[in-house]
């Protein structure tokens, strides 16, 4: 045994730099894979921290037009725990010196105070006032695309008639953190975007005045997502089955 032992070690001896090699690469690869698990659970931690504190909602509804009393409805549903109503549309946009059509999508936030669900984080700029019907913040992802900053002009066809709008803010939201248009696969940040309008100014530019055609909840523990808006939506135009997210799920 200690013949074999000695042979072992002059083997190895002769063999040093190529197991010296091994060795560091065995090492290299433990290391890479510490320092990618540390990574992946720290951004998985930063995204818990900003969908707590921007409110990240857990269920969306997407309606045709429904009435404000609906949502007192909602709210009494056993297992609801928190709900916003809002007012999106849809809208071709126009950026000067880019010839291509966009889409865009508008969604409303209060037009006093922050929204209790789902809130915009100012990259730039401030909140769209509620007393101007032609204020937006833009997406970042589409301000970054089309190198827009605030203080620029866009034009718009909202519901059929064409709207000047200017940007006042550049922000970003838990829901729209991967900004993909309908029918697509990958962003396209230069030719889809969403912006962000007082709800007054989008109702009444979109024909929406005192009603809503978005909905967003939070939900008690336990709750079951997918049952508790099913039946209420109905009879107001229901566009697309309620979109249930977990607590670590972006949306749109």
């Amino acid at each position: 045994m200690r013949t074999l032992r000695r042979k072992l070690l002059r083997d190895l001896w002769g063999m040093k730099g190529q197991a010296l090699a091994i060795a560091m690469v065995i090492v290299s690869g433990v290391a890479t894979y510490v320092i990618s698990v540390s990574t992946l659970d720290s951004l998985r931690e930063t995204r818990a921290v900003f969908y707590r504190e921007y409110r990240f909602a857990e269920l969306f509804v997407s309606l045709k037009r429904a009435p404000e009393s609906l949502a007192e409805s909602v709210r009494a549903v056993p297992g609801v725990d928190r709900v916003e109503t809002r007012v999106s549309a849809w809208a071709n946009v126009d950026v000067p010196g880019f010839p291509e059509p966009i889409r865009g999508l508008l969604v409303s936030v209060p037009d006093a105070g922050e929204p209790g669900l789902n809130a915009l984080h100012l990259r730039e700029g401030r909140n769209a006032s509620p007393g101007r019907d032609d204020e937006i913040i833009a997406g970042e992802a589409f301000a970054k695309a089309h190198r827009l900053r605030t203080g620029d002009r866009i034009g718009a066809v909202i519901h059929g008639k064409w709207k000047a709008l200017r940007i006042v803010g550049i922000g970003l939201s838990p829901e729209y953190v991967y900004e993909v248009g309908p029918g697509a696969f990958f962003p396209d940040p230069k030719r889809y975007g969403v912006f962000w309008m007082a709800r007054k100014a989008l109702a009444a530019a979109s024909g929406m005045e005192g009603a809503f055609n978005d909905l967003s909840a939070t939900l008690s523990p336990g709750a079951s997502r997918q049952r508790r808006a099913k039946g209420r939506r109905q009879p107001w135009g229901a566009i697309r089955a309620p979109t249930s997210v977990g607590p670590h799920e972006p949306c749109g």
